[in-house]
């Protein structure tokens, strides 16, 4: 009873304890009775405010699950299942999908409304991309200018700064025998724009006056050959400092002169107006003859008109600034001159500011006798290499010179020959006439060009074409008959033809009136033959010549963003465009022949031959994706570089060492080298001091010079003196070497030999030791019983001792294995070092002794008795040879050491010398030829 009652009140207490809990949630009203008050119906007020609050975590809760629920922003069907059971494929491949999910995700995957919010973010490159591209280029070009090619060459090949340009080395891919197959078989294409020009305005007897100063005539032709005079041919020569022939050599230059009309003709910039001096150049009045002194007193007679001539000077972008001045000076030396050194880099303005720097003038005379010009950045300048280069540019080019002209205005504009009038009757004072109607009107010299390029046409190789030779084309835009896609050289060739054939036709066929105004010569038309031998003389002028034609032509250039336009608007895809006269772009242009090798290669003469294309700013990819469509490969500085060896020829600068460029290059060569040979540790890295190699990074030209010039005076008789007993006294040569060291006379700078007569005698004395024995016999037939070296000749003797001092460039060819590397020594054999080769055709040569204790201290000794065989020169460039099967390089010996290696061959007929690596022990045979 009393267990019962206790659990009666317990029950009592919990019910109490659960009202008044009840009684403080809103929405429920506390009771005022202590017992429970049993309500069967809801309450009849709530306090929303207070019910809203007291549940917001529910009602937020329930509201995302309706947002959730939503298709558009809910979860896909997949993304519900568990992790384990997900698959990154599951959401575009349906079958990923559990069957009884697979009908819904289908549903969902054709009717997803999901769209992103706003607009995409763009990606990180283009918010970093520059709003304008063209000045963020300009930006990035004031240190290292870019060519017109570059961003195709930078997307393509390996891209390098030098000589104040970003140019391209060498192609991405693995071309460096497919260049070589291209330059033998096909074509290659190079951009050579960064040669810069120098231009010299006025009288052809006054510049011929200022260049003598520069150049000699015992180095070759000069500015003055009459071979160069008419501006057939382009001439190449090497540039000196004001009269310091054969020292103060700059660098090797090509040159052209201007084919000036016979007939008194009004030029074109009349008409043009687009510089306010142009007239200085179509009237320059020359004074009488100036005399030695350069004195100015001829000025106060009255002065004579005479004809304007303009030359061309083009060099290498590392001497352009010294080849620029010393011009200006030697122009300065002749007469009144100014000098208008251009700008510092290509702007983007269309007049760009130009410092002009001019003598002061006499008597208020306001023109001078010459003009020194920079156009380093007006012009430029293509290379074509191999034997399909002629028939890739005569794919390439559409002349729109004479009849091609005419018959181009009457397709798309029959009353287009009114346009002169029509524009003068208006009172057009911008432009009266332009330069291409003009030859339209006087087609004589267009239609000459004309017809000797249909001739042409069918040549095989530019190798069987005159050497040198210049043409002058005006050609229409070649982006107006760009093939739809890349095609080879022979293919273009094929569909070119078979295009062209109504066109030649034509050509050939020029109406009596036109035909009666070309020379007799030209109208006979004659064979191949005759035009080789007879080539014309009125073919090689060019509207490219003026500025202001330059100017205009890249002015009146259509865009790509127009070009493309119009194309977009043509009926048919891929048709030919159907222009106006006047948006029609005609691009004058100079084409000049590179002869390429003379034979001494296993591809023979005519290796490396192809066209060099000038033209105007502006035009450079036009023609460069035009050539790329039709086959050409392209090539970088590598390139250049391999070609000059195959051909044997020398590189610039690698191969100048007395050049201020070829001396920066050397020593750049030696910082680079001394900078990698201190990244590896004593044990991974050569011990230059054990080999006996004392200059290990470059050649050392200078103390080479200074060991041979500081022999005895007669250095003639030391050089007949046997090469063994030399050999054995090495110790007392050194002797003399240093005490004669102290004497300041021989301490002269030393230069590369280039006088043709003493070169000529040279190549004579090693001719002297043929024999009609020794011809067409093999290495081991040289093997004779005298010892006795060969003796020199009075005029050889001559030679050493006035150019004791000099470099002789040679080329050495490897006899077997090996390659000669740059900076590898030239050292004289001994004689039994020649018997073992005679004997063993495979022996491997002779091995240098490691220097050890004093021997191994290079710094007390000479150069040229630092080794056991005496050092005569070294090796400037090398490679492995494609054309020859060898190893093959350039290379530069002292003239008096050279003098004694060749009498020490007597009469065996070749030039042995011995060739050794700077990180070996090891002598390689090899066969020494005069350049």
């Amino acid at each position: 009873m009393a267990s019962s009652n206790a659990r009666n009140s317990t029950e009592k207490e919990r019910i109490s304890r659960k009202r008044k809990r009840n009684s403080g949630i809103p929405g429920f009203a506390p009771t005022s009775s202590s017992t429970p008050a049993v309500n069967s119906q809801a309450p009849r007020s709530i306090n929303v405010e207070q019910f809203a609050e007291a549940r917001a975590l529910e009602i937020k809760n329930m509201v995302a699950a309706i947002t959730e629920a939503d298709k558009s922003k809910g979860k896909r069907v997949f993304q519900t299942l568990p992790n384990h059971m997900r698959r990154r494929a599951m959401s575009h491949n349906v079958k990923r999908v559990p069957v009884r999910l697979r009908q819904r995700a289908l549903y969902e995957m054709h009717n997803s409304s999901s769209k992103p919010e706003g607009q995409k973010k763009k990606s990180r490159y283009h918010r970093r991309r520059p709003k304008n591209l063209l000045e963020e280029y300009t930006r990035r070009q004031r240190k290292h200018v870019w060519l017109e090619t570059h961003i195709w060459h930078a997307k393509r090949m390996k891209m390098i700064d030098t000589w104040g340009y970003r140019l391209a080395d060498h192609p991405n891919d693995k071309g460096y025998r497919a260049s070589y197959r291209a330059t033998k078989n096909n074509c290659i294409l190079q951009d050579l724009s960064y040669y810069g020009c120098i231009e010299v305005v006025g009288v052809q007897h006054q510049i011929i006056k200022a260049m003598n100063h520069l150049t000699s005539q015992e180095a070759g032709l000069t500015f003055a050959a009459k071979y160069y005079l008419t501006g057939k041919r382009e001439g190449h020569l090497m540039l000196y400092k004001l009269d310091q022939f054969p020292q103060g050599a700059i660098c090797p230059v090509s040159f052209l002169w201007r084919q000036m009309k016979t007939t008194d003709t009004t030029t074109i910039t009349e008409n043009m107006q687009h510089r306010e001096n142009d007239e200085l150049i179509k009237e320059i009045v020359d004074s009488d003859n100036v005399t030695n002194n350069h004195s100015m007193e001829a000025s106060d007679e009255m002065p004579m008109k005479e004809d304007t001539s303009q030359l061309w000077v083009w060099c290498h972008p590392a001497s352009f600034s010294s080849v620029f001045e010393a011009i200006s000076e030697a122009c300065k030396s002749v007469g009144r001159t100014s000098v208008e050194k251009g700008r510092c880099f290509p702007d983007k303005d269309d007049n760009p500011d130009q410092e002009t720097q001019s003598c002061n003038f006499v008597n208020g005379f306001e023109h001078p006798k010459l003009r020194v010009i920079s156009r380093q950045y007006d012009l430029l300048r293509l290379r074509l290499t191999g034997p399909e280069s002629h028939a890739l540019l005569t794919n390439t080019l559409k002349l729109s010179s004479g009849t091609s002209q005419k018959h181009c205005e009457n397709k798309s504009n029959k009353n287009s020959q009114n346009n002169t009038t029509f524009i003068k009757d208006k009172g057009d004072h911008k432009r009266t006439s332009k330069w291409w109607e003009q030859i339209r009107n006087n087609p004589s010299d267009s239609t000459a060009q004309s017809l000797l390029w249909e001739k042409l046409r069918k040549v095989s190789s530019p190798s069987v074409l005159p050497s040198g030779c210049v043409i002058g084309l005006t050609v229409h835009d070649p982006r107006l008959y760009l093939p739809g896609k890349k095609k080879n050289i022979m293919q273009a060739t094929e569909d070119n033809d078979s295009e062209d054939s109504d066109y030649c036709a034509e050509i050939a066929s020029a109406p009596s009136e036109m035909m009666s105004k070309v020379d007799k010569s030209t109208s006979k038309q004659p064979s191949f033959e005759d035009l080789m031998a007879n080539w014309p003389t009125d073919v090689a002028g060019s509207h490219i010549w003026e500025e202001a034609v330059c100017r205009e032509v890249k002015e009146t250039k259509l865009s790509e963003q127009d070009l493309n336009r119009k194309r977009s608007a043509l009926l048919v895809p891929g048709s030919q465009l159907d222009l106006k006269p006047d948006e029609i772009s005609h691009i004058p242009l100079l084409l000049i022949q590179q002869p390429g090798s003379a034979g001494d290669c296993r591809d023979g003469a005519g290796y490396g031959s192809g066209w060099d294309i000038i033209l105007p700013c502006g035009w450079a990819m036009a023609f460069w994706m035009a050539f790329v469509y039709r086959g050409a490969r392209t090539g970088g500085l590598r390139e250049s570089q391999t070609l000059a060896l195959e051909q044997g020829v020398p590189f610039f600068p690698n191969d100048f060492p007395d050049t201020p460029s070829g001396q920066a290059y050397n020593e750049n060569l030696k910082a680079d080298g001394e900078a990698q040979y201190g990244r590896y540790p004593p044990a991974k890295r050569p011990n230059y001091d054990k080999l006996g190699i004392k200059s290990p990074f470059c050649p050392p030209w200078k103390e080479l010079v200074e060991d041979w010039s500081l022999s005895e005076p007669d250095s003639g008789g030391k050089a007949v003196e046997s090469t063994k007993s030399v050999d054995r006294n090495i110790e007392s040569n050194t002797i003399k070497v240093e005490s004669s060291s102290n004497d300041v006379s021989f301490c002269k700078p030393f230069y590369v030999l280039r006088s043709r007569s003493k070169l000529a005698a040279l190549r004579n004395f090693v001719l002297r030791g043929k024999t009609k024995q020794t011809k067409g016999k093999g290495l081991k037939d040289f093997v004779t019983t005298t010892r006795a070296p060969l003796p020199m000749n009075n005029d050889l003797s001559a030679i050493v001792k006035e150019d004791a001092n000099s470099l002789v460039c040679v080329l050495v060819r490897m006899v077997g294995r090996n390659v000669p590397t740059p900076n590898s020594t030239l050292a004289i054999p001994f004689s039994e070092d020649i018997t073992g080769f005679t004997k063993c055709k495979d022996t491997s040569g002779p091995v240098e002794p490691l220097h050890k204790g004093v021997l191994a201290r290079t710094s007390g000794k000479s150069l040229r008795n630092l080794c056991k065989r005496e050092i005569v020169g070294f090796v400037s460039s090398g490679h492995f040879s494609l054309a020859r099967g060898c190893g093959f390089g350039v290379g530069f010996c002292a003239l008096p050491g050279l003098v004694k290696l060749i009498s020490s061959t007597s009469d065996r007929g070749e030039v042995m010398v011995l060739v050794r690596s700077p990180t070996t022990q090891q002598y390689r045979c090899a066969h020494l030829t005069i350049f």
